[in-house]
């Protein structure tokens, strides 16, 4: 029975994540489906909607492909462990290759030669008090904190429990394949590596809610309302994820070293990796349910005085590397608006940017050394 639980567990996986992936357009503004600038007289053409579809079929028929796949090679546990991998080239040629409809329309139609686009636009922060603003999401922090702690608590408590080498990896038959010796270290190994996951996650919910992000795809008045509404689900969503993943981490923690509870091994690594996916994709459905409903919403809003532009947002996909990762020197944000998924984005032609990005490599080439040496 356990043999076929894995493969049948990343099958599910495989299918949960390609959903992710099929509604991930979305997220995005309607001024920029799939990456691609298009004006707002065009965002409901038929193209853009053939295209979505397209998007979305390639990706849930990849899920499915893939699941049929992991299922029928369940002996085969390096192809079960690898299997959601082959999602990653299926949504990249369903991205490049339903984005490409809307490219060849937009030019060879011309989209943008009759509208008047503006530049540079100066945005008035007046008061709307349906579009809360981003903010850190202390209470899923704190009790992300506690939980971790609470768990390392009980384990000191039963110290004297854990035996001298204990099991700290399970195989795909959720039979033990890895040990380490007792210490401090290998012991509370799970609540560091939970604590380090609540400092990233409240170092990131920190930028999103303190530092200024400038919308590049959508310039008006609703594209800042829209960017400022989608900063504040991320947050939310994020404190949510964290909470979920560091009750399953201390769940894991206290099964993997009490002998007296280890026969729920299988059944905890079952359901910490279901709920952290499951999270997750429950949360970008939740953000894209209430985009949709915001959206709606906009339609009808009446723009304050002095707000009304009937000037179109510039047609800036040169700027867009893939239509994904923006890259402007001329241009002096440093944190701009996602243009496929939701959140922020950076422009990576800044130094800081560069600086950052080689930190944080330079740290995970280090992490990876540690744990393979």
């Amino acid at each position: 029975m356990h043999e076929i639980t894995f493969p049948l567990l990343m099958s599910a996986i495989s299918l949960l994540l390609a959903y992710c992936m099929s509604i991930t357009p979305r997220l995005a503004s309607p001024s920029a489906p799939l990456g691609v600038r298009v004006p707002v007289a065009y965002q409901n053409a038929d193209v853009v909607h053939r295209a979505l579809r397209r998007y979305r079929r390639i990706c849930v028929g990849g899920g499915l492909i893939v699941a049929l796949l992991c299922t029928a090679a369940w002996r085969v546990f390096l192809f079960g462990a690898v299997s959601s991998l082959l999602l990653i080239p299926i949504s990249l040629y369903a991205y490049v290759s339903s984005r490409r409809l809307i490219l060849e329309a937009k030019h060879r139609e011309r989209w943008f030669d009759d509208s008047e686009t503006r530049i540079v636009g100066k945005i008035t922060h007046a008061h709307v008090p349906e579009v809360p603003a981003p903010s850190i999401p202390w209470i899923a922090i704190f009790s992300s904190l506690l939980i971790l702690v609470s768990a390392a608590v009980f384990v000191a408590s039963h110290w004297q429990e854990i035996p001298e080498r204990f099991v700290t990896h399970w195989g795909s038959d959720f039979q033990p394949d890895g040990w380490a010796d007792k210490s401090i270290g290998s012991v509370f190994f799970a609540t560091f590596m939970g604590l380090g996951a609540v400092a990233i996650f409240l170092i990131l919910t920190w930028v999103i809610s303190t530092l200024r992000v400038h919308p590049r795809t959508d310039r008006s008045y609703r594209g800042y309302l829209r960017t400022t509404m989608s900063l504040a689900l991320s947050n939310r969503i994020l404190g949510w994820l964290i909470l979920v993943m560091s009750a399953g981490i201390a769940v894991l923690h206290i099964v993997t070293l009490m002998p007296s509870v280890q026969a729920y091994i299988s059944a905890a690594i079952i359901a910490f990796l279901v709920l952290t996916v499951g999270s997750a994709v429950a949360g970008i459905a939740l953000i894209v349910r209430e985009l949709s409903h915001f959206n709606r919403a906009l339609a009808d809003f009446a723009l304050p005085d002095g707000m009304k532009d009937q000037t179109e947002s510039p047609d800036n996909d040169e700027f867009y590397v893939w239509g994904i990762f923006y890259y402007n020197p001329d241009d002096p944000a440093i944190l701009v608006d996602k243009r496929f998924g939701v959140g922020m984005d950076f422009n990576y032609a800044k130094w800081q940017v560069k600086a950052g990005l080689a930190i944080f490599a330079a740290v995970c080439v280090g992490v990876l050394i540690v744990v393979i040496v």
